[in-house]
């Protein structure tokens, strides 16, 4: 976004960023805020159904679970007041 925000400032022009992701390093708090300060305003988030299901198909590379974490990122965001979107992507039938 550092980047793409200084090729924008110098041909005068808005941009907005925009990620998918799991939400699971990229959303807590302090990751979130420098985002959004990036300019990166959209967000998608991708889980794979029910808790169960998401953790049995999106383990950590140790096998632990990830989806109480990655919940707990989406409820902290709650609390930020700038202007995002956050959409949540929920796999209706993962097994």
């Amino acid at each position: 976004m550092d980047f793409t925000n200084s090729i924008a400032k110098m041909y005068k022009i808005d941009t907005v960023g925009r990620i998918i992701t799991n939400g699971y390093l990229l959303l807590d708090t302090v990751k979130f805020k420098v985002l959004l300060e990036k300019g990166v305003k959209i967000f998608q988030v991708t889980i794979d159904g029910y808790k169960d299901a998401h953790d049995k198909l999106r383990p950590l590379l140790n096998g632990k679970p990830t989806f109480d974490k990655i919940f707990k990122n989406l409820i902290q965001t709650r609390n930020v007041t700038d202007n995002f979107f956050m959409f949540i992507k929920i796999k209706r039938n993962a097994r």
